[in-house]
């Protein structure tokens, strides 16, 4: 049994130790100070490619917070209010019989439907190529919500995938150079960017894998070629700079933090856990 925190992590982790299997990266970080960084497993199953601490992961949906957060960091520079209506600066969209504003696609509450869903539905295939241009030409003919505003929550990417829409139509920049330019840069985020090309080759980029049984995996094509909800890239010790925003925020960002983990109520008074792109909850008494 390890005795020093170091060995512990090892522990955890020793089933990836000499693997063959898909790996992962850690980071510990403590008062702004990283303790630990280390890599276990393979980036890549084909060539034997280790994960090291500088392997760049495709992170999914915790993209998400990121989106949020640029929607607050424009709402503090007065170009933009959540509680507008998102038809001001998307016109394009349907106007529905209910009002559906930012803050309800930041908490998944606003009952615009699932692009899978959407292109399911239209005979698309699992692995056909689906990106944000797609999502706008169905949504434009959409006629009806799944439910009223506030009455339920149903997690999906449509609307942050619509945020970069409106990021985009008030800062007048690309989505992908903006984040760059506002968020990672000023973090000194240097290994994170969106992936808004998908074929685009990216030295250090681990692969990713569906596991399929019997200790073997399938490859996972990166077909979602869309934005805003996903496909951000990052590293471990990349996200813990991101991190460390959510006890000791850049200065200037403070009342953002505080925005971006605070909690909404349906129309029936009960309470939504998810915030602004970030469930909110505890482990062990800590938040």
């Amino acid at each position: 049994i390890a005795e020093t925190k170091e060995g512990k992590v090892d522990q955890a982790f020793f089933a990836y130790r000499n693997s063959h299997d898909p790996g992962a990266a850690v980071a510990v970080q403590q008062n702004g100070k990283i303790l630990y960084s280390k890599g276990y497993g393979l980036a890549n199953l084909e060539y034997d490619i280790p994960v090291t601490p500088t392997s760049v992961f495709h992170i999914a949906s915790v993209s998400k917070q990121f989106t949020a957060f640029s929607i607050l960091l424009l709402q503090a520079d007065g170009k933009l209010n959540i509680n507008d209506d998102i038809r001001k600066y998307i016109p394009e969209l349907p106007e529905f019989d209910q009002t559906i504003t930012i803050r309800h696609m930041l908490h998944h509450t606003r009952g615009l439907r699932s692009l899978h869903a959407l292109l399911g539905l239209a005979g698309w295939r699992g692995d056909d190529s689906r990106t944000n241009e797609d999502l706008n030409r169905f949504m434009e003919h959409q006629q009806d919500l799944n439910f009223v505003p506030w009455d339920e929550y149903l997690y999906c990417n449509t609307g942050f995938m619509l945020m970069v829409n409106i990021i985009e139509n008030v800062t007048g920049e690309k989505f992908s150079a903006w984040m760059k330019k506002e968020i990672f840069e000023p973090l000194g985020m240097n290994n994170t960017y969106v992936e808004d090309n998908y074929a685009r080759v990216v030295p250090n980029n681990a692969t990713s894998y569906y596991p399929i049984g019997g200790g073997k995996f399938d490859r996972a094509v990166e077909y979602w070629g869309y934005v805003g909800s996903g496909n951000m890239h990052s590293t471990a010790d990349d996200l813990l700079k991101w991190l460390s925003n959510f006890y000791a925020p850049t200065a200037g960002w403070e009342k953002n933090f505080t925005v971006l983990q605070t909690l909404d109520n349906f129309n029936d008074g009960t309470v939504n856990n998810y915030a602004f792109g970030v469930v909110i909850g505890d482990y062990n008494g800590f938040k």
